[in-house]
């Protein structure tokens, strides 16, 4: 028998672990000889946190959807933005002096340098999978990825990403025990070939 009382430790868990909770209790407690009554004030402190749940997560859906509302329209709009100050700038008298009064003239572009040019990544453990996040340069045509987990003395290609995030979903070699996991990211050319440098390991721990 386990020593401490289980809680999930997934938020997207825990309303399911509460709603288990609530169906079964009264037949625990009528097993166990107790009054009903028993249960009452922690029922009452499961049901309002459900209630709060339910409510983040309507919240969530909504934000996502003018999330989704607002790309659609800025895609729209930049079809024919872009274009028309493409055309602005070869009009004749067009200086980038005038052009920066309007907000179209960008900074001048740093060479990308492909010898040293190094991955940002970032690893986050959330719905049963983890996330790789990381930086793309425009010049650069994928990352490459690369993981080292449980016992592994080596790493070894996991995957060849065009965009961030990527999502690792595969389970742990041993269920029933967390694993660290280890990961490096490097950026490859249109050719396929590796350029620049590794990036900085990214460690995490997957449960």
């Amino acid at each position: 028998m386990a020593k401490k009382d289980y809680i999930p430790k997934e938020i997207d868990d825990i309303d399911t672990f509460f709603e288990t909770w609530k169906n079964n209790i009264a037949a625990v407690l009528a097993a166990l000889g107790l009054a009903l009554t028993h249960a009452d004030a922690a029922k009452a402190k499961v049901a309002d946190t459900r209630l709060k749940f339910t409510a983040w997560m309507d919240i969530k859906a909504q934000a996502q959807s003018k999330a989704d509302a607002f790309y659609a329209s800025l895609k729209d709009t930049l079809e024919t933005f872009r274009p028309y100050n493409q055309n602005l700038k070869t009009t004749t008298g067009y200086t980038p002096i005038l052009g920066g009064t309007i907000g179209i003239e960008g900074p001048e572009e740093t060479p990308f340098d492909e010898t040293n040019a190094k991955p940002k990544g970032k690893a986050i453990y959330e719905g049963g999978q983890v996330t790789i996040k990381f930086n793309k340069p425009r010049q650069v045509a994928s990352v490459e990825i690369k993981c080292k987990r449980g016992a592994d003395t080596a790493f070894s290609f996991v995957a060849d990403d065009t965009n961030s995030p990527y999502n690792d979903t595969r389970a742990n070699l041993d269920a029933a025990k967390p694993e660290n996991r280890e990961y490096v990211l490097q950026y490859k050319n249109k050719a396929g070939a590796l350029i620049g440098q590794p990036s900085d390991t990214v460690k995490i721990t997957v449960a």
